[in-house]
């Protein structure tokens, strides 16, 4: 019981206390590189085209996240991606990767599906029986198939069909070259070389698939003045009566139409990147993350209130974008396009597949033990002094000031500098190391995943930052790039606050129990991380935490503040218990002078009713 009391104050004090860009040296290319999932001549890749013209890079990837994990990376400058479709509904692995990924929705198309029937050179239509492709695609064409008795195959992709037909390889059982045909577009025709026999073939013809354009920046207020926009946003609310209707009812009332609305569930892995993660043991089985578009820009005045009065309710709100509506490119976007079409010409330029290049890294300063969270291949090197380790690495991770004076010069690696207190970092990198730099702060999970924080220094060779950061994010990392003096003045004072309460936690010599729940535990964490830490480490973030003793001022005023609520409230419980008591008292007595009252009356009606018979 103490140590919950102890644990369950702690968390109040904090609470109280605490106040509950591109990599440097260029662009990732001169030109404009934009992904989309699938293979070349995919349906997004079209629509990429029609959107942005022939001049842009396209590079194809797998997976939608990796056109994620690209962008976030910086190996891509957009990715054009699907997220709903007229006839299969919305795409829910993209809304979910929205929100694990900090990329921002910078405009949209609504692309017009057309399918074709895609046949080798030479081969007679009539002769065809087999049609291979994607599955909703082929039941988009049903009709059509059925008409000419053509069996309808699956595969894994619209273009990867096209490309397989063209190849002769991995085709299904029975499918040849002579007697399969491919449904695709017309440019994954193109692109291999197929002839196309017979276009729109599909049996609806209003099939359309909405794309969105997605960066790493937003557009800025004057990028969009004068256009009409939409904007997307995502919340969640508490499971309250009302809750949904009061949230809606926040743009309703102020004349804010909406163009779409969707709920989905959430899982609990999602909740993490929402905040969630201290509540989860509290929060209902299924949690909802409710997806809405807007038809008004987020600084319009209607817009802002609206907003403002949605947080006032709202467990979790973010702005996804927001962009032109109806295919409309303003501010960086338009430039880099224009900038682009200046570069080359017009003339098409495409990259297959992901360009994925081993990188070989290197920790100094920590063990697997310390980090066991990092991912798979990262050497761990015991020797900071012997220049042999360092003679196959790419990249070098200091994770500590002791090794970092102990470096030798590595100057054909990246060096990353890891710490809490980026800028300190930044300053002793600058002062030792030769070659590019970039600082970083790396927060492990324990579950294989965590944060990396970075800031890209000095980036001669921004490739191999890239490949560095890669690593991490397709280990299911969260990569965010920020400043090293936002970084320090964003987490400097919180962090403090937990090294403190860790250290107060500890010196009460607290063990956790069977019945403790999840928030509990992390405190206990945060006491057993900081018994690991020396008083000269914590004396060091103390001394180099801007505004540190106003933490402990503030803990002090904290802890003040709260026995003072709580001799407060004491006073007050026994004030009220002692008021009961008088009142209780009082009400005795007065049920006592009644019934003295009426006994009289009775006594006195008795004595008039004797006198008046005798009478």
């Amino acid at each position: 019981m103490r140590s919950f009391l102890l644990v369950t104050l702690l968390v109040y004090l904090v609470g109280l206390v605490t106040g509950s860009g591109d990599l440097r040296g260029g662009d990732i290319s001169p030109n404009l590189k934009v992904c989309y999932q699938g293979e070349p001549g995919a349906y997004s890749e079209k629509s990429l085209r029609s959107l942005l013209g022939p001049s842009p890079i396209s590079v194809g990837r797998k997976s939608f996240e990796d056109c994620f994990r690209s962008v976030s990376t910086k190996q891509s400058d957009y990715c054009l991606l699907p997220f709903e479709n007229s006839l299969g509904g919305s795409i829910h692995e993209n809304y979910d990767l929205m929100l694990r990924y900090d990329l921002v929705i910078v405009g949209e198309h609504d692309f017009r599906v057309r399918h074709c029937f895609i046949t080798r050179p030479g081969v007679k239509t009539e002769e065809i029986k087999y049609a291979i492709s994607h599955p909703q695609a082929l039941k988009q064409c049903d009709n059509w198939l059925r008409a000419r008795n053509i069996i309808p195959i699956p595969t894994y992709d619209t273009a990867g069909s096209a490309k397989m037909l063209k190849e002769n390889k991995n085709l299904p059982e029975g499918c040849t070259p002579e007697n399969t045909a491919a449904i695709a577009s017309d440019l994954a025709a193109d692109t291999y070389g197929m002839d196309c026999r017979c276009s729109n073939i599909e049996d609806d013809d209003s099939n359309f698939t909405r794309f969105l354009l997605l960066a790493r920046k937003g557009l800025s207020v004057q990028d969009r003045e004068g256009v009409k926009c939409k904007t997307s946003i995502v919340f969640t609310l508490e499971e309250t009566p009302g809750a949904l209707y009061k949230a809606l009812a926040c743009f309703s009332l102020r004349d804010v139409d909406f163009s779409k609305i969707e709920s989905r569930p959430t899982s609990a892995s999602l909740l993490s990147y929402l905040k969630f993660r201290g509540k989860r043991s509290e929060t209902a089985r299924f949690r909802y993350c409710f997806y809405l578009d807007f038809l008004d820009s987020d600084s319009s005045e209607a817009a802002v209130n609206a907003l403002d009065h949605l947080r006032e309710g709202a467990s979790y709100v973010r702005v996804l974008g927001c962009y032109p509506a109806r295919s409309t490119l303003v501010g960086k976007v338009a430039e880099d396009l224009k900038r682009c079409k200046d570069l080359n010409g017009g003339s098409v330029t495409r990259i297959d597949g992901d360009e994925k290049r081993k990188v070989n890294i290197g920790i100094v300063g920590k063990t697997k033990k310390d980090w066991p969270g990092v991912p798979d291949g990262v050497r761990f090197i015991k020797n900071v002094e012997d220049g042999k380790e360092y003679e196959e690495l790419d990249v070098v991770v200091v994770a500590s000031e002791e090794a970092l004076k102990q470096l030798p010069n590595v100057p054909r690696a990246l060096t990353v500098i890891e710490g809490n207190l980026m800028s300190r970092s930044r300053s002793l990198a600058l002062g030792k190391c030769q070659g590019d730099v970039m600082i970083c702060h790396l927060c492990p999970e324990g579950n294989g995943k965590g944060t990396l924080v970075w800031d890209g220094v000095r980036m001669d060779d921004v490739r191999r930052g890239e490949d560095f950061l890669r690593c991490f994010s397709e280990a299911r990392w969260k990569t965010v790039e920020m400043d090293c003096k936002e970084h320090d003045e964003f987490t400097a004072k919180s962090s403090f606050a937990a090294m403190l309460t860790g250290r107060v936690l500890s010196a009460q010599s607290l063990k956790p129990s069977p019945v403790n729940t999840g928030p509990v535990m992390s405190l206990f964490e945060i006491a057993e991380t900081s018994e690991k830490m020396s008083f000269d480490e914590f004396f060091k973030a103390y001394k180099h935490t801007s505004g540190s003793r106003m933490v402990l001022k503030g803990m002090r005023e904290a802890l003040d503040n709260v026995e003072r609520e709580i001799e407060k409230r004491q006073s007050y419980l026994e004030a009220k218990d002692e008021m009961t008591h008088l009142d209780r008292l009082r009400v005795l007595e007065e049920v006592k002078k009644m019934i003295k009252e009426e006994t009289a009356a009775e006594q006195q009606a008795e004595k008039g009713g004797r006198k008046g018979k005798k009478e």
